[in-house]
């Protein structure tokens, strides 16, 4: 009951009653809280309490993304205060139902008319990813556990930092590079922990519904912004299905290998998709949404800030807020779909400014978008700065076959080179392997998106392309990570703005031919798709899953192990412990000194075994891990059973030795 001054009592009270059952009967009301704490209401609720006035698709949309983006950034910060535990999660429960107080109206489950084909593209995008990852993304198998195939190999990534977060590890150290904060942005793997442990339960089924809710949210967002840019409902339901499906003409490459090997063999051997020197740009669904967790909350909440900012300025003062709000909370969900969302904010009020020179809207743009973002994001980019600025550097046209021979990284030399060799074959030769790899890599929406462009009859549609250009540039120019190739993710935050102008050419052929067009448009991720399901890739074996179950039961939280380098072990994925050193791309794209450490842990498995304790302490290290890999990676058969190790655990392949028993 409502009180004079407006107070929502009854869904207060509700609430705090959920709150309670969930502490009392765990098992039956903890999954509702975490439906309603975690993915429903903190999201609607900022969108009542600021006032924000949203069709119901997009209440709908931001309210569920805004729910997983917030409830995981304010539980990051009570924990830091607090500490991460069950409790802090239901202090947080509390504040959100205290905040239902001054909300009038709870979510109303009713569905308008004209949402259903949009939803039900989202959903079937949700449900296709779910389907993938349930039947590939650690999945029991008689051998162990698969992990799809080889790229779903950075999993062990994520869950090492979802496993260290639950059993110790925060505020958190690098689970694979002990001793160094964590400055990966983790917020997503960071909501799923929280979920894990909520429920008390591995992370793995949280982890494929967070990743097919992302994807679903990007699919409803995609159509919102592109409906808002193009004012026509099936350009926008077929960018829709394009953002997630939609790929490049690496499926040419089956043709080649046809007749080497039957075709079930092909496609359980090969994802077609992104390989060798001119496809390097996978497609999205295959080559980001299912392996890549951070892109899957980042890219809706880019198609988010652009839809607020594209339908809120210049005077909409409330949905601009509300953008600020998810753009600054964005950063440590996915850094680079954090610099391509605020750069596309920009570009849309310089371009729009341009027109009008109002420095009344320019100001509302800085007061509510740029302001708020700004502390929001600047705890985690001055963090993550501090790492890659180490790593920034110029790296001219990507990985582009272009220019072959010029010092690319050197705008100096590179002018020379090009001036030295400037004549019209040269030229010609290098602007024609130039477009043909892009259009190659990105595939049939790219080239469908030039007529679309002129097919558009909407006001300010030149925005569309030169925010295509103004993301392509960043990669082409520089390169963020020591792996050049990782700068691949700001193709997949355009990509939006090009499927949204390739709806509308297809939104324009007759309706036999839009089919046929989609099929090769989306040819290249089924393809990868049906390798993921057909592969079997085995991530752990049964003897690693054992050995993990004992460290998670037997070790104190936050022991370091030395081990092999292996992107895959059970120490952090299962035992959620820390290590010395682990994969190596991993933690060179981190900026981290990768061969230090490799150089030590050689010298401590193979050198000589008087050394070996004092080797051990330099990395707080207390456990060592002996393995096959450890084997294989060392080249010697390690030899603990020396004075100051104690064997503590020993099973067909695997014994673990602790120092100082």
């Amino acid at each position: 009951m409502k009180t004079a001054h407006g107070l929502n009592w009854k869904a207060a009270a509700a609430l705090f009653a959920l709150l309670v059952l969930s502490l009392v009967l765990p098992g039956i009301f903890a999954p509702i809280a975490a439906i309603a704490f975690l993915y429903v209401l903190p999201g609607y609720l900022l969108v009542k309490i600021l006032g924000v006035k949203l069709e119901p698709l997009e209440a709908f949309a931001i309210s569920l993304l805004g729910s997983v983006m917030l409830s995981a950034f304010a539980i990051y910060w009570l924990s830091l205060l607090l500490g991460y535990s069950t409790a802090t999660f239901a202090l947080f429960f509390a504040i959100v139902s205290a905040a239902s107080l001054f909300v009038r109206e709870m979510p109303s489950f009713s569905v308008p008319k004209g949402v259903l084909l949009p939803l039900g593209a989202a959903a079937a995008s949700g449900l296709i990813v779910f389907i993938i990852l349930q039947l590939t993304l650690w999945a029991p198998s008689a051998n162990g556990v698969i992990t799809g195939a080889w790229n779903y190999g950075d999993y062990f990534l994520h869950v090492s930092v979802m496993q260290s977060v639950n059993h110790g590890n925060f505020p958190p150290q690098e689970p694979i590079y002990a001793g160094e904060p964590l400055r990966y942005h983790w917020f997503i793997d960071l909501h799923t922990a929280i979920v894990s442990k909520l429920l008390e339960i591995f992370p793995s089924f949280p982890s494929r519904v967070d990743s097919a809710l992302g994807v679903a949210l990007f699919s409803l967002l995609s159509y919102l912004v592109a409906l808002h840019f193009t004012k026509d409902r099936r350009a926008s339901l077929l960018c829709a299905l394009l953002v997630v499906f939609g790929g490049g003409f690496g499926y040419l490459r089956l043709w080649d290998a046809t007749g080497t090997a039957p075709l079930t063999q092909l496609l359980s051997s090969d994802a077609f998709d992104n390989k060798g020197d001119f496809f390097q740009v996978p497609s999205m669904l295959p080559g980001f949404l299912l392996v890549q967790r951070p892109l899957t909350m980042g890219l809706p909440a880019l198609a988010a800030v652009l839809l607020l900012v594209a339908t809120g300025y210049p005077q909409d003062k409330r949905r601009l807020a509300l953008a600020g709000i998810i753009l600054g909370v964005m950063a440590p969900f996915q850094y680079y779909a954090f610099l391509s969302a605020a750069l596309l904010a920009a570009l849309y009020f310089a371009y729009h400014y341009a027109a009008k020179r109002k420095t009344g809207d320019l100001k509302n743009a800085l007061l509510f978008v740029v302001l708020p973002s700004a502390i929001l994001a600047a705890p985690f980019l001055l963090d993550a700065l501090g790492r890659a600025g180490g790593m920034t550097h110029v790296a001219l046209f990507w990985l582009a076959p272009v220019f072959a021979g010029a010092p690319k990284s050197d705008p100096v030399a590179f002018a020379k080179f090009f001036l030295g060799n400037l004549g019209f074959n040269f030229l010609i030769d290098n602007a024609l392997a130039f477009v043909k790899f892009y259009i190659g890599n990105l595939g049939l929406p790219l080239l469908l998106a030039v007529p679309g462009y002129f097919l558009l009859r909407q006001k300010g549609k030149s925005f569309l392309p030169l925010g295509i250009l103004l993301i392509f540039l960043i990669p082409s120019l520089f390169t963020f990570s020591n792996t050049q190739w990782d700068m691949a993710k700001f193709f997949m935050c355009e990509w939006l703005l090009i499927c949204i102008l390739a709806g509308v050419a297809l939104a324009r052929l007759p309706d036999w031919l839009v089919p046929l067009l989609l099929l090769f448009c989306c040819l290249s991720p089924i393809l990868a798709s049906v390798f993921y399901l057909t592969s079997g890739w085995t991530g752990l074996s049964n003897d690693e899953i054992a050995a993990g179950q004992w460290i998670l039961g037997n070790t104190p939280e936050r022991s370091v192990f030395a081990s092999s380098a292996a992107h895959n072990t059970p120490i952090d994925s299962v035992g959620g412990r820390l290590r010395v050193l682990g994969y190596h791309w991993w933690v060179t794209n981190y900026g981290l000194d990768f061969d230090s450490r490799y150089n030590d842990l050689r010298q401590l498995y193979c050198g000589p075994r008087e050394n070996a304790a004092s080797l051990m302490r330099k990395y707080n290290a207390t456990y060592a891990y002996v393995s096959g890999s450890e084997v294989q990676e060392w080249g010697c058969t390690p030899d603990f059973n020396v004075t100051g190790f104690t064997l503590e655990y020993s099973s067909q392949s695997i014994r673990i030795y602790r120092l100082g028993g």
